[in-house]
């Protein structure tokens, strides 16, 4: 890791982990994940194998998981990136997002459900949001005080 790599962790920086078949779609998300503060972009996977070994080298803060990738089904994928990295904020990308498919995720352990692409104007809002819990989560766990883990499915 480079010198410029530590310092912008150092400043709060989310790590995003971008995992979806399409890359096309990878590339729109990393753009989005750049136009925003707060988040810089780790890795674009697009197989399931390749996912779980990105995930474990660059430790994201931020998976955005595509329902369907080479290897492994959405929900199975998922679950195997909450055993590797409780932590991390999951947040499921779906072609549809019908309240089945989502309810499913979200029972499965995802921290967000996304359907594109009418949500994906939202990606920056999130990864703010996100970035400023984490402070808050940080500045509450050194004063003592309970947060709660589990994030919720939308945003306010």
């Amino acid at each position: 890791m480079n010198r410029l790599m530590k310092s912008r962790n150092q400043r709060g920086q989310l790590k995003v982990l971008v995992a979806h078949s399409s890359p096309s779609f990878g590339r729109t998300c990393a753009e989005l994940v750049s136009s925003g503060r707060g988040a810089r972009l780790a890795a674009i996977t697009t197989s399931a194998s390749e996912t779980l070994r990105e995930a474990g080298r660059v430790r994201p803060d931020v998976i955005f998981l595509g329902t369907r990738l080479r290897g492994a089904n959405g929900l199975n994928l998922l679950l195997a990136c909450k055993r590797q990295l409780p932590a991390a904020c999951v947040i499921m990308v779906a072609e549809r997002s019908g309240a089945p498919a989502m309810m499913k995720y979200l029972a499965a352990g995802a921290d967000l459900f996304i359907g594109r692409p009418d949500a994906m104007h939202q990606v920056p809002k999130i990864l703010r949001h996100l970035a400023r819990r984490r402070v808050h989560r940080r500045v509450a766990g050194d004063l003592g005080h309970r947060v709660p883990g589990r994030r919720t499915a939308g945003m306010e």
